[in-house]
Order: structure tokens, then C-alpha cells, then sequence
């Protein structure tokens, strides 16, 4: 029986270290897609897609859009995140 208590502990401890991250991704993610998107308001520059991230905001709006995408997938499938 407590062979059974230990294999879930192991199991639930696992799932919940990976998740915090795919969080704190997603997270980033998305406050670095609304701050570039405030920027751009704000500079009212032309939108150029540069993902040096040297001119314009289109890059960090992109960078921001795939660490939350990113974010999101890690969340969805735990056992998948673990492996890589």
C-alpha cells in the first residue's frame, strides 16, 4: 500500500515541476507580445519584421506569440515536456 502512496507522490511531484514552467513561458510570453504592442502604439513606427530585434516591434510581438504558443503546448501535454 505504500509502495502505491510513493509511486503517485513521484508521479503527481513530477507533472507538477514541469508545469510552473510551461506557466511561467506562457506568462512571458504573453507580457512581451502586450508591452511591444503598447510600444508600438506609443512609437507609432513602422511595422518591420525584424527578428534580430534591432528595429521595430514586430520582432518581440513574434518572439512573444511563440514563447506563449510554446507555453501553451508544454501545458497541454505534460508527458511530453518531461522528455525533452
Amino acid at each position: 500500500r505504500s509502495y502505491r502512496i510513493q509511486g503517485h507522490d513521484a508521479d503527481a511531484h513530477s507533472t507538477s515541476r514541469v508545469l510552473p514552467v510551461a506557466s511561467a513561458v506562457t506568462l512571458f510570453g504573453g507580457v512581451l507580445v502586450v508591452l511591444a504592442l503598447i510600444n508600438q502604439l506609443i512609437r507609432r513606427g513602422p511595422l518591420t519584421i525584424d527578428l534580430t530585434l534591432r528595429q521595430g516591434n514586430v520582432g518581440f510581438i513574434i518572439l512573444g506569440a511563440s514563447l506563449a504558443a510554446l507555453g501553451i503546448a508544454l501545458q497541454r501535454d505534460p508527458r511530453r515536456a518531461s522528455r525533452g
